[in-house]
């Protein structure tokens, strides 16, 4: 993942690399969900940007589905 230059494109970025790591692992947003203890709506709107979120959830979700968000010098980025 390339890291980007502020927080809104950090965000966009985890939320794109969420998304492609469930089609990856062969999960539904309705799997994470339940593992999140949250609705399926709550993360289908989360992921597209139809509402806005905690960061720390969308971290929490990016966790679930193995991504190891840091933080780095000049920026964040998604491991």
């Amino acid at each position: 993942m390339t890291r980007p230059t502020s927080g809104d494109g950090y965000l966009a970025d985890l939320k794109r690399a969420i998304r492609r790591e469930l089609k990856a692992d062969g999960c539904t947003q309705a799997d994470l969900a339940w593992y999140l203890g949250i609705t399926p709506k709550h993360v289908s709107q989360m992921l597209t940007g139809n509402v806005d979120g905690r960061f720390e959830l969308v971290e929490r979700m990016a966790a679930a589905v193995g991504l190891e968000p840091s933080i780095e010098a000049g920026g964040r980025a998604a491991h």
